[in-house]
């Protein structure tokens, strides 16, 4: 009887997640007027590359699907649950360590981890309730290692092993309450208390230094300021959505700056000319930014900063353009000065749409980072909106390339799933 109300509750839970995905999927099918075939929604194509089915997708992340990677990072998650921010050195310094410091805390957290997972199963062959608080501890692995294409990536799906510490520490307590009595817990209680407090505060003091402090200031009143302009309007950024913490100052803050406008970031290039304006945290020479007391970040009608960015990348093209191109495909290939430029007329930014794929072969491997050798090439994979610009039937993209000496190139588009829609290869050798 007790086993079949456990499968019943996973039924229904099965049942509930479908019921949760049909309706995303409908939600997105109505949203773009039913003109969409299912496999290409958004959800489902972000389900493809989460269930591990997306080819493009695991090569371009083989570093950290790497089985080895993949388990010592949920490790290093497990033993940053169960240690408490309050340790004096602990994560909190880890900003601006060197390299090597920053690795060996970093395996001493792995290793604290591996610890605590070995504890809590071996505590668990003592305990009465091994069945309840063993689902419980077995919980997020469970979830992480089936599904690792989406897992290896996010650090908040380490909260799924919550279930780990939790289930130490309580096998623990109740160890020392039978040994040594409530005494002995209600001291523990209170140094939990303190260590969860001082915790809390180092927490807050994480990143708002004086010049984080100052920082946050000016952006905000910049975007005070931008706001009143872009109310119900679209608004271009030119940065990827993730890397907002780089842009705006910490993750999804533009899109909170921003709320009440329609965002397009750079890998919705495509559609850049849908934009009323652009926002940059860069002044944009030969337009006159619509705030021009910002300090941070500038706004610009789409129109004019377009039209600057084409002329400053046909200046920077210069006399490449009469020199024959290294490479002919959909795109004229131009290199020089260790830029590669991608040039097409005519142009539309359809054909700008597709991702490009960039594959730079060095003449010594070792220039590679580690987790790249074994493919023997850079993957320099780019929307063309963060290189270049389609305006006037021109499209025209300019690309830097690694200080270290280059073989062959290998570049063109693909359509996730699909495939390549054109390649060119061309010899280097310097």
């Amino acid at each position: 009887m007790v086993r079949s109300r456990y499968v019943a509750l996973g039924v229904i839970t099965l049942l509930f997640g479908i019921a949760v995905l049909a309706f995303n999927f409908g939600n997105e099918y109505l949203a773009l007027r039913g003109e969409t075939p299912l496999a290409e929604l958004p959800s489902f194509q972000s389900m493809l590359k989460r269930g591990g089915l997306d080819a493009e997708f695991n090569t371009a992340n083989t570093g950290g699907l790497a089985w080895g990677n993949f388990v010592w990072r949920q490790f290093h998650r497990i033993g940053g649950l169960s240690l408490p921010y309050a340790l004096p050195g602990y994560m909190g310094g880890a900003v601006g360590w060197p390299e090597a410091a920053f690795m060996r805390q970093n395996a001493g957290v792995a290793i604290v981890g591996v610890l605590a997972t070995c504890a809590c199963f071996i505590g668990l062959a003592f305990s009465r309730e091994r069945l309840l608080l063993g689902a419980l501890a077995l919980s997020g692995f469970l979830w992480a290692f089936p599904m690792r294409h989406t897992t290896y990536t996010h650090n908040l799906e380490g909260l799924a092993y919550m279930g780990v510490p939790l289930v130490l520490f309580a096998l623990a307590l109740l160890g020392v309450r039978r040994l040594w009595g409530e005494r002995v817990i209600a001291a523990l209680a209170v140094f939990a208390l303190t260590a969860f407090v001082f915790s809390a505060y180092r927490m807050a003091e994480f990143g708002y230094d004086a010049n984080g402090a100052a920082f946050h200031k000016a952006i905000t009143a910049d975007f005070e300021t931008i706001r009143r302009i872009t109310a119900s309007k679209v608004v271009f950024v030119p940065a990827p959505a993730y890397s907002n913490h780089e842009f705006s100052g910490s993750y999804r803050t533009t899109d909170y700056y921003l709320s009440g406008s329609v965002i397009l970031y750079y890998s919705e290039g495509d559609r850049r000319g849908l934009a009323d304006f652009v926002l940059t945290r860069e002044w944009m020479e030969g337009v006159e930014p619509l705030t021009p007391n910002n300090t941070l970040a500038f706004l610009y009608e789409r129109e004019a900063y377009d039209r600057a960015q084409m002329a400053e990348l046909r200046q920077s093209f210069g006399e490449v353009a009469e020199l024959p191109p290294v490479a002919r495909a959909e795109f004229d290939l131009h290199l020089s000065d260790n830029t590669l430029r991608y040039f097409k007329e005519p142009c539309a930014a359809a054909d700008t749409a597709d991702r490009f794929f960039l594959h730079i072969f060095p003449l010594d491997a070792a220039d590679l980072p580690e987790g790249r050798r074994h493919h023997g090439f850079a993957n320099a994979d780019f929307y063309f909106s963060q290189y270049g610009l389609a305006v006037d039937g021109v499209c025209l993209a300019a690309v830097e390339l690694p200080e270290y000496s280059i073989e062959r190139i290998r570049t063109g588009q693909y359509v996730s799933g699909a495939g390549e829609l054109w390649r060119a290869e061309f010899r280097v050798d310097g």
